[in-house]
C-alpha cells in the first residue's frame, strides 16, 4: 500500500520536473528536490521513528508529536512557496521576464526555440521582443513571425506552463502533508501505544511471578518446621 502510495507522489514532482527543464522555467530547483525527495525520507524514516525515540510511552509520544509537527512544515513551505509561483502575480511576470531576459542575452538559441516551437509563439512581450532568430545584420526583429508564421507572443504561454507546473507541486505538497498527518502518525501512534502495553504487561506478568517465587520459598521453611 505505501509503495503505492509514494510512488503515486513522485509522479507530480518528476511531471513538474519535465516541465520546468524543457519550457526552461524559473522555479527553484529547491522545491523539486524537496519534493522529490520528501516522500521517500518520510517513507524510510517514520516507521522507525518508534525505535529511535525515548523510553517511555509519554516521552515517546511527546517526541513523536514534535517530530510530526517539525516533518509537517516542509510541505506546507512547499505548497506556499509553490502557489506563490502558481498564481498570475507581478512577481510572476517579474521572474519570467527576468528568465527570459538572460536567455536572450547569453543567445541560448535551443531554450528560446523550444519555448517558441512548443507554445507556437514569437517573442516575449511581443511577437518582435527578443525572439529568435535573435536581431543580427540582416536579421530583424520581425524574422521570427515571418519565418516561423506564429503570431502571438510567448508570455501567455509560457506563464501557463509555469502554473501548471507551480500546481503539480502545490498538490504534491498537499498529499505530503496528508501523508504525515492522516497516515504514518496514527499508525505509528497505534505502534507505540501497543509497545507500552505490551511492556506494561510482561512488568505485571513479571511481578507476578516474583510474588509467587516469594510465596513459594516462605512456604517451604514454614512446611519444615510442621513435619
Amino acid at each position: 500500500m505505501f509503495s503505492s502510495v509514494l510512488s503515486s507522489l513522485l509522479i507530480q514532482p518528476r511531471y513538474s520536473w519535465a516541465q520546468v527543464s524543457r519550457f526552461s522555467l524559473p522555479l527553484p530547483t529547491a522545491v523539486f528536490v524537496l519534493s522529490l525527495f520528501f516522500p521517500i525520507a518520510v517513507g524510510a524514516l517514520m516507521p522507525l521513528a518508534p525505535r529511535l525515540l525515548p523510553e517511555g510511552l509519554v516521552s515517546r509520544r511527546n517526541s513523536l508529536v514534535v517530530l510530526t509537527y517539525l516533518s509537517s512544515l516542509v510541505p506546507v513551505v512547499l505548497l506556499v512557496v509553490s502557489l506563490i509561483f502558481a498564481t498570475p502575480t507581478s512577481l510572476q511576470s517579474c521572474s519570467l521576464e527576468t528568465a527570459w531576459a538572460h536567455l536572450f542575452q547569453s543567445k541560448d538559441e535551443r531554450a528560446i526555440t523550444t519555448i517558441q516551437d512548443n507554445l507556437r509563439c514569437c517573442g516575449f512581450n511581443s511577437v518582435r521582443d527578443r525572439a529568435w532568430p535573435f536581431p543580427a545584420k540582416g536579421i530583424d526583429a520581425g524574422e521570427c513571425e515571418r519565418t516561423q508564421g506564429y503570431h502571438v507572443r510567448c508570455l501567455e504561454g509560457w506563464r501557463r506552463q509555469e502554473s501548471h507546473a507551480a500546481g503539480s507541486i502545490s498538490l504534491a505538497s498537499l498529499s505530503n502533508w496528508l501523508l504525515i498527518v492522516r497516515i504514518y502518525t496514527p499508525l505509528d501512534v497505534q505502534r507505540l501505544t501497543f509497545e507500552g502495553n505490551s511492556f506494561s504487561h510482561g512488568a505485571d506478568v513479571e511481578t507476578t511471578s516474583s510474588s509467587s517465587c516469594t510465596r513459594n520459598t516462605r512456604r517451604k521453611p514454614a512446611e519444615k518446621a510442621a513435619r
